[in-house]
């Protein structure tokens, strides 16, 4: 966690209080705070109101803007009451008068971490990882059907360079999508080694040619608020739908369907595929 306060008496005493469950960095002054802040993101903020250089209520404003720094909860540790209830709905997580009591911050700090986590779970989104060459990426775990090895398909009649496959799934022909193909990139698994993995959209279904699929995992996706930023995506930017977080990068959660364009679903439609 971050303790950020320009009283070294109360810096003290919140490592006193602290130090022996949980590690901590600390800032004097409200830049320090969000320059520690950018270099390693705590999981909680213990907040003062009156410092010099950035007060409290400047940084807390900071980092509700931020998409990914709004997630941290902050605890206003301050003797100004008013100030402090005013936090509250500018996003702080919730208010710990001054003078400390060592007990009191213990249990407070436990709460606005455990509600902080419970919140988090409940926004979790199981998915599958995904690689094709250089690139990752992921879809809901709810509309993978199965994990193929690779297997022999059939050509298909006509289309794009990456969709001129069909997968026989017990009698029903899936279009074979060559991830490899459609994100412009090189596989790095040989071609017996590569994997099918069979998703359910609205539409139809489809089967994705990857290098390599993880275990199922609970990814903490956020929406794209602006559209403009899927463009960062290349290729992929028309199917993107959230970006995750995993690793300290940015991973697009796709919607493979919409890699399909409109004019190719109404030809398989007509082909009755």
């Amino acid at each position: 966690m971050l303790l950020v306060d320009d009283s070294e008496a109360v810096i003290g005493f919140e490592k006193a209080a602290l130090g022996g469950l949980y590690t901590y960095s600390v800032a004097a002054n409200g830049r320090e705070a969000l320059d520690r802040v950018v270099e390693r993101t705590p999981d909680l903020i213990l907040l003062d109101l009156s410092m010099p250089v950035l007060d409290g209520e400047e940084v807390l404003a900071r980092l509700k803007s931020d998409r990914e720094l709004s997630r941290v909860p902050v605890i206003v540790v301050s003797s100004e009451r008013e100030r402090s209830n005013q936090c509250l709905s500018l996003g702080a997580s919730a208010v710990h008068p001054k003078p400390v009591v060592a007990g009191d911050l213990r249990a407070l700090v436990a709460r606005t971490l455990e509600a902080a986590v419970e919140s988090d779970r409940r926004e979790l989104l199981p998915a599958i990882v995904l690689r094709v060459g250089d690139r990752e990426l992921a879809v809901r775990l709810e509309s993978v059907s199965r994990v193929l090895p690779e297997t022999a398909t059939k050509p298909l009649a006509r289309g794009r360079a990456w969709l001129r496959e069909l997968l026989d799934l017990h009698g029903k022909a899936v279009p074979v999508l060559d991830m490899a193909r459609r994100l412009r990139t090189e596989y790095r698994q040989p071609l017996l080694d590569r994997l099918l993995v069979v998703v359910d959209g609205p539409a139809r279904s489809l089967a994705l040619r990857v290098d390599t699929a993880d275990d199922p995992d609970e990814l903490a996706p956020r929406e794209l608020d602006d559209p403009s930023e899927r463009a960062r995506f290349g290729p992929l930017a028309p199917a993107v739908v959230a970006v995750a977080r995993r690793d300290g990068r940015s991973l697009a959660v796709i919607e493979p369907a919409r890699l399909l364009s409109r004019k190719l679903l109404v030809s398989f439609r007509e082909a009755g595929l």
